[in-house]
């Protein structure tokens, strides 16, 4: 399709900076508010056009739209779709598309950006004890009961008056309500321990060796047998969000819900590093008497390549796995946090006593073999 004849050129031979700016301001209005000629804007027809569709629309100098559409693009300005979202456009494979703010990050077809949103509502379960489980543990409520005016008989020798004014007390409730998410992890905690069983196996290991390294390395058996010793090493490959998960999992069953770990969850659970035990705090400190196999909590590294420390709190007979912020903590939590830091070090300091140098590998070309 060749695009219509425009209306409106520029002269390039006095055209300045305020006149090319002026030229770019009008093409972003007749996008935003419509042309003289369409009944309908063109962001409310379609979410996706080619540069022909805008020039027919904009009816203006080529050059001067091709600038203007970059400007768009660049500066990321706002437009409003027919659904009334806020968009912004981008060019992408031949097409301009109109991108809603909230789908940014998210994959998306065609269909569903031209598809009416639906206003989704979650109803939430009142009943029981269930609207306990969104508030804070550390919070308790406070209610007011307002007793009832009273006749006190005149010749009751103990009433001082005949009538008693209404008073106010003060209840306090002193339960903690605790939010857990170990029924909404254990499903997902579940598949993962299965992911990870089934990486361990010699025959992904195989799979691994065949498609990445072929022939190049004369000690296969050896090489097998390596990696045979680091139990669990698929666990260093989940994302944070999925180590989360599985630890939050492993750990509440077995403390606060006391169901033995069976199988492949105690296998896991006793080669996953994110798991903190009290030896882990205090390790190899002669003055910690208390119980070194208690669990702590958990750490995971966060997208700011700094740890995140999740200790396990028993208030009140309720177990819970609280988030430390580091920042705003009891001076008790953070001096345990500064020994987590010193234990790690100490271990890591040992591992290197061992690994001393032995020699090196190269690749001899060309006969492409490890030596």
């Amino acid at each position: 399709m060749t695009p219509t004849k425009l209306t409106q050129n520029v002269n390039y031979d006095t055209i300045n900076e305020v006149v090319l700016e002026e030229a770019i301001n009008d093409i972003v209005k007749i996008l935003k508010i419509g042309n003289d000629t369409d009944e309908m804007k063109l962001f409310d027809k379609n979410h996706i056009f080619n540069i022909n569709d805008i020039l027919q629309f904009v009816k203006k100098d080529k050059l001067v739209t091709f600038i203007a559409l970059h400007k768009i693009i660049v500066t990321k300005e706002i437009f409003i779709d027919k659904h009334k979202r806020k968009c912004i456009l981008f060019y992408r494979n031949g097409n301009y598309i109109l991108l809603p703010l909230e789908k940014q990050k998210q994959i998306f077809t065609i269909n569903e950006l031209r598809q009416k949103p639906i206003k989704r509502t979650k109803k939430i379960n009142i009943s029981s004890d269930t609207i306990l489980e969104y508030l804070n543990p550390t919070v308790k409520p406070t209610f007011k009961l307002k007793s009832k005016k009273t006749n006190i008989n005149a010749n009751n020798t103990n009433a001082n008056n005949t009538n008693t004014a209404s008073k106010t007390k003060k209840v306090t409730i002193n339960t903690v309500l605790v939010k857990d998410n170990y029924e909404k992890n254990k499903v997902d905690a579940i598949e993962l321990i299965a992911e990870i069983k089934k990486y361990d196996s010699n025959e992904e290991l195989n799979k691994l060796i065949n498609l990445y390294i072929g022939k190049t390395i004369d000690y296969e058996s050896q090489f097998i047998e390596y990696f045979n010793k680091l139990k669990h090493y698929w666990i260093d490959y989940l994302e944070p969000s999925k180590k989360k998960k599985l630890c939050e999992y492993l750990i509440l069953k077995k403390e606060k819900y006391k169901q033995e770990l069976v199988d492949d969850e105690l296998d896991v659970f006793n080669n996953c590093y994110n798991i903190i035990k009290y030896e882990n705090v205090y390790y190899k400190n002669k003055m910690y008497t208390g119980n070194t196999s208690a669990i702590w909590g958990y750490k995971l590294g966060n997208q700011k390549k700094k740890i995140d420390y999740y200790k396990l709190i028993n208030e009140n007979g309720n177990m819970f796995l609280k988030y430390i912020d580091t920042k705003n903590t009891s001076d008790e939590i953070l001096t345990e946090i500064n020994e987590i830091v010193k234990s790690t070090n100490k271990k890591v300091d040992e591992s290197l006593l061992s690994n001393n140098i032995v020699g090196y590998v190269d690749l001899k070309m060309p006969q492409n073999k490890m030596m």
